[in-house]
């Protein structure tokens, strides 16, 4: 794992990309639930995102702190 369960949930709640692996969970999703890179469609097997858009993400926050 490239990051931590905090910094996975944060960028799934600011990614405008973020897409629940499991479509059944898109409800729960919805409503601010286990929203984290882990359980999106873009993570790769490595836990990197397919569209590369963690660091870009990450990259602002820093920028904006």
């Amino acid at each position: 794992m490239r990051a931590n369960f905090e910094e996975y949930s944060f960028v799934a709640h600011k990614c405008s990309s973020y897409k629940p692996d499991n479509p059944n969970e898109a409800f729960a999703a919805s409503v601010g639930d286990d929203i984290s890179c882990l359980n999106c469609k873009h993570l790769e097997q490595d836990g990197h995102c397919q569209l590369d858009l963690y660091d870009e993400i990450m990259t602002n926050h820093k920028m904006n702190d």
